[in-house]
């Protein structure tokens, strides 16, 4: 297991999503723990959801500290597929982090409330056209769960630069700036 703080490149990708809202120099990054799995595992046994596929894994963010049950890239790959998956899963937990920013320690039961009531579905934010619709409606990211807020801004990291990117994705992101 490894401990470290984020890569100044890894600051500089997730301030294309934050900006200056997380407090980047408190983020430790765990990388290679085997629990995050057996939690996830555990987890979907006791509220009797399928099994994570093999290849599948899990990672946790628990206050500024976030756990990766495998190690991150040690070098920024920008155009690489395999990278911007990497940065988007580390986007996902960085997302938790900006809530246990703005919500304290209650972030971390909403979330465990958000995923026994709502199981499997707990990320599905609907895709971008619900997105776009509910976003026309007035929506914004607090009306969501705090995984599918997660779920969203990890989807927007990973599209905001694509040339048929919807605008909506920039909507979102200025909801945590």
């Amino acid at each position: 297991m490894t401990k470290r703080n984020l890569y100044s490149w890894e600051q500089q990708e997730a301030e294309t999503v934050f900006s200056a809202s997380i407090d980047y120099q408190r983020i430790i990054v765990h990388e290679g723990v085997r629990w995050t799995n057996v939690v996830d595992d555990w987890s979907r046994s006791l509220r009797c959801i399928p099994a994570r596929p093999h290849y599948q894994q899990n990672a946790i963010a628990i206050g500024f500290h976030c756990y990766f049950p495998v190690c991150l890239p040690t070098t920024c790959l920008v155009g690489n597929d395999n990278f911007r998956l990497s940065m988007g899963w580390l986007i996902h937990e960085l997302v938790h982090v900006w809530q246990f920013q703005s919500m304290g320690w209650k972030y971390l039961t909403s979330t465990l409330i958000a995923h026994i009531r709502e199981g499997v579905d707990v990320y599905d934010y609907g895709g971008v056209a619900n997105l776009e619709k509910l976003r026309l409606d007035g929506v914004s990211l607090k009306d969501y769960n705090l995984e599918q807020q997660a779920a969203i801004l990890q989807d927007a990291y990973l599209n905001i630069y694509d040339s048929d990117c919807s605008s909506v994705w920039g909507a979102f992101i200025a909801d945590v700036r």
